[in-house]
């Protein structure tokens, strides 16, 4: 596919670019509306504030001139955009604006920009370029992408509003539980009790979290000694927890790791982070799939016969905002736990089937949620294939199109 730079488009006037206008928080103060205002920015939409002015309306191409040099497509609205935001515009006859950004968003992932290499009009017009396709297949191009995009951005609003439904669950199942006949109690058809938890079902027991199983802390072998380094046993971080089950890790010791450095863990084992710059924000925890040792930011937890490990870890995860709240900052502006404070908290503990319901419920739910989570990454991992075949020429639309023939098995079988 030819590519025309996109200084050569500038000088010809089939597109122009400019900078946004200076908006100070007092501007904003003195003129509250609800017109949105774009700024520099890597994340979201960009969005800086709303003010009662605007100063386009219509279809354009924006982009973050500061750190980031991201570009995004703002569909027609009344709108303005700082001094760091740059703003295009594309004459209809010549230039699709969705296939316009699409192509410099493209090129814009495998660029490096930050707050020294700023994303100027004067720079960007010398190092992006568009390829030199017909307009109708320009928006057939754009339509096709912006299918996908429509596609992920409502599976993560499905994502979000499930995750809102199982804190929902969470608030209910870890106060009233699930009886027999697999309902949610409630204090109208169920007796409840008093408890240091509250009002809780009366069959239900509690217990402080210095109780509930075997505590174990975990260390960090010598770096530099590589007979404890291999791969062998996965070493769990704060940076490994991203997910609620854990099955592997960054880094891996050897056995002789694990003996002078670290500890293993039996699968099941609960982990919870106790200290760290994560613990400014959150409360990460997981539980493991297999046997892992750990480091000493990371509490483990081998439940008790009279808890199933992964309700000990839901129910974790439910407290995460009482939890942060007993946290206190340490050096460099780290967070840590006072360990006689968290081994104070008090916890439900019903009986083990019941546990298994309420954990059954939970996992549904995760389910949902992991499911739309790989539809998620899937549609990305589409949209980037498409990008690099549509938008660089190695795959014509027409072939993109073209159905796929039949194979000799499929053929015989009908």
């Amino acid at each position: 596919m030819k590519q025309l730079s996109l200084d050569s488009q500038i000088r010809t006037g089939a597109i122009q670019l400019g900078r946004g206008n200076i908006i100070s928080a007092t501007d904003i103060a003195n003129k509250p509306g609800d017109y949105p205002i774009y700024s520099s920015s890597a994340q979201g939409t960009g969005e800086f504030g709303r003010y009662a002015d605007y100063m386009f309306d219509e279809e354009l191409i924006t982009w973050s001139v500061d750190g980031g040099g991201r570009f995004f497509f703002r569909p027609k609205h009344k709108f303005s955009v700082t001094n760091v935001c740059g703003y295009m515009r594309t004459q209809d006859e010549v230039w699709n604006r969705g296939f316009v950004y699409y192509s410099l968003d493209f090129q814009h992932s495998r660029m490096a920009f930050d707050y020294q290499t700023k994303a100027h009009p004067s720079v960007i017009r010398h190092i992006y370029s568009l390829g030199d396709v017909s307009l109708p297949e320009q928006t057939e191009i754009a339509d096709i992408l912006f299918t996908v995009d429509r596609a992920i951005d409502e599976t993560d609003a499905l994502i979000v509003k499930q995750q809102y439904i199982k804190t929902g669950l969470m608030r209910n199942l870890f106060t009233s539980g699930i009886d027999q006949h697999g309902s949610v109690r409630s204090e109208q058809n169920h007796k409840f009790k008093h408890s240091p938890l509250g009002r809780i079902p009366i069959e239900w027991g509690f217990s402080r979290l210095e109780s509930i199983g075997r505590w174990a802390s975990g260390g960090t072998p010598a770096k530099a000694n590589p007979n404890y380094w291999g791969d062998e046993v996965p070493w769990l971080c704060p940076k490994d927890m991203k997910t609620f089950d854990i099955d592997s890790t960054i880094d891996r010791l050897t056995q002789a790791g694990v003996r002078h450095g670290s500890r293993l863990m039996p699968e099941k084992t609960v982990f919870i982070v106790v200290r760290g710059m994560i613990l400014a924000h959150t409360f990460p925890v997981c539980i493991a799939n297999r046997p892992m040792a750990f480091n000493q930011d990371v509490k483990a937890i081998a439940a008790g016969p009279d808890v199933e490990a992964r309700f000990l870890a839901y129910w974790l995860v439910s407290q995460s905002d009482n939890f942060l709240k007993l946290t206190t900052t340490a050096t460099h502006g780290t967070k840590r736990f006072d360990m006689s404070e968290l081994f104070d908290v008090v916890m439900p503990v019903p009986e083990k089937e019941e546990q298994t319901r309420v954990v059954a419920r939970l996992d549904a739910a995760e389910a949902q949620i992991d499911s739309n989570r790989k539809i998620v990454s899937k549609l990305h991992s589409l949209k980037t294939a498409l990008m690099q075949d549509l938008l660089t020429g190695r795959k014509s639309l027409a072939a993109l199109l073209e159905p796929e023939p039949k194979s000799e098995k499929t053929y015989a079988q009908r």
